[in-house]
């Protein structure tokens, strides 16, 4: 059964419990590992490749774990043997290690199914997992990602892996949730901050750790525009306070707030205060003069 998602809190969204480390190896190094999986392990490839000599339960298979490829290993309280191999580069993996009743009980909190016997996911090109686990990896060395939408990322992530293991995630295209006011004013906070690049789907979505599609949906449902009207709009309100000061040109404004033209940003102007910026700058002058 397919459940409703809900929006995460931060006491059912304990994923700051989770462990986070960096795994690196020198250039031509050979590293054994064994090691009983009391958690889930969760692997991304961050620099080169290496080659790993799997052994678990008796069969050892054999693999390369590359760049931005993920590797899983479930928490079968089993040991596991690996050796890894390095190969002229250094080489490095971000390893996530999330206790096995948190799969469970964060499965749980979205009405989701997990299967009782967890298979072992070889290292696969899956964009949902690479992105999240990106999202969620520490920018300070160790550890979990805690600022904005570090929560839906966690929530998406164990989605995507219940899937993954056969299970049936929740249904995101019923997702009728609005993003909750501290990520809703971080992203607007995002938006203002980066008004003279390109601001699209693609970097909001990374941002809270949605797909473009789901987080297009959830965008228009908090604000009530498009992401793309929402952002103009941001830019125009921003152009009223340029538009005040006589030393900054047309040209410049339009530059510094990202559109694409001065004769692009004109006609947006026009559009929603119904005069132009050179007249609205000339109306103000007047008005202040």
């Amino acid at each position: 059964m397919q459940g409703r998602l809900r929006e995460p809190q931060p006491t059912n969204m304990p994923h700051r419990a989770w462990f986070g480390f960096p795994f690196e190896m020198p250039p031509a190094t050979t590293i054994v590992c064994e090691a009983r999986e009391t958690a889930h392990t969760l692997a991304i490839g961050t620099a080169a490749a290496v080659d790993v000599k799997w052994i678990h339960r008796g069969c050892e298979r054999l693999y390369r774990h590359g760049l931005d490829q993920v590797a899983f290993f479930a928490a079968d309280n089993e040991v596991h043997t690996r050796t890894i191999r390095s190969g002229e580069a250094p080489s490095s993996s971000y390893l996530f290690k999330i206790p096995r009743r948190q799969l469970i009980d964060l499965a749980g909190s979205d009405e989701a199914d997990v299967p009782s016997d967890y298979p072992h996911l070889l290292p696969r090109e899956d964009a949902v997992l690479r992105n999240c686990m990106v999202r969620l990896a520490s920018t300070t060395g160790s550890g979990v990602a805690t600022d904005m939408g570090s929560e839906i990322a966690a929530r998406a992530l164990i989605g995507r892996l219940i899937e993954l293991l056969g299970g049936y995630a929740p249904n995101w295209h019923e997702d009728s949730s609005v993003f909750p006011a501290t990520v809703s004013n971080q992203i607007v906070e995002y938006i203002d901050s980066h008004m003279h690049s390109h601001i699209g789907l693609v970097e909001i979505a990374s941002l809270v750790g949605l797909s473009p599609s789901h987080c297009a949906r959830k965008f228009r449902r908090t604000e009530g525009l498009s992401l793309e009207r929402f952002v103009n709009r941001r830019r125009l309100i921003k152009a009223l306070d340029l538009l005040r000061n006589d030393s900054v040109p047309l040209a410049r404004v339009a530059l510094d707030l990202g559109f694409c033209s001065q004769s692009h940003f004109t006609r947006l102007f026009s559009g929603q205060t119904g005069v132009t910026p050179a007249k609205y700058r000339k109306q103000f002058r007047r008005i202040v003069g």
